[in-house]
């Protein structure tokens, strides 16, 4: 299960980023489509790191701090048909694969990554020993807007939809009803929209006291 919370960035005036050596020159190594007759394959050319400026915020910057890249080179993912760069892929081995698994542990214990939403290809993953560590898990954040439960076993996942702190909650995957009212706790917002209860929001009760 996972909760998705509210935007939220840290300033980077608190951590400025550090300033790396220039990269050397990019070698003109690629890999052309597979024979198999697939030609949406993406082509990869392999250069030296970048200076850390050119890297996307999400690949340097965890729990807080800034980080130097483990990798010493990286794989420029290429649309085969336009030629144009879509992405980019640290490739890494050895201890450097062991310092960034032990950077990603470090991140996901507490850390910015389960806190703020990332804005990037990022899927955090956090094991859990039963249904109420995973549930104590998804609400250790001040955020609620909302939250997913999947699970083959019904029961299951309607205790622990109603145990998230969260202002709407879906089990494996339903589509968000319209007249359910819409809003968040905690810092998600407070207040109601649609439905009954969100028609409310707009009225004033008034009671009218009557003699006995």
């Amino acid at each position: 299960m996972r909760a998705s919370p509210s935007r939220a960035r840290s300033s980077p005036a608190s951590c400025p980023p550090r300033i790396l050596p220039k990269a050397s020159p990019p070698s003109s190594t690629s890999a052309s489509p597979s024979s198999s007759g697939n030609s949406l394959r993406p082509r990869t050319d392999t250069q030296r790191s970048k200076p850390m400026e050119a890297l996307p915020v999400h690949t340097h910057y965890i729990g807080g701090q800034w980080q130097e890249p483990r990798a010493a080179a990286t794989a420029i993912v290429r649309n085969p048909a336009t030629e144009v760069a879509v992405g980019e892929v640290c490739l890494a081995s050895g201890d450097q694969v062991a310092r960034a698994c032990q950077a990603a542990a470090e991140a996901l214990s507490g850390g910015s990554a389960t806190q703020e939403e990332i804005f990037g290809p990022v899927l955090c993953v956090l094991g859990a020993e039963s249904d109420e560590h995973a549930t104590e898990l998804a609400n250790a954040t001040r955020y609620g807007l909302a939250a997913s439960v999947w699970s083959t076993n019904p029961e299951r996942a309607e205790n622990a939809a109603r145990s998230l702190v969260a202002g709407q909650v879906d089990i494996n995957g339903a589509r968000f009803n319209t007249r359910a009212p819409f809003g968040g706790f905690r810092d998600s917002g407070f207040g109601r929209e649609l439905g009954a209860y969100g028609v409310e929001e707009y009225v004033e009760l008034r009671a009218v006291q009557h003699p006995t």
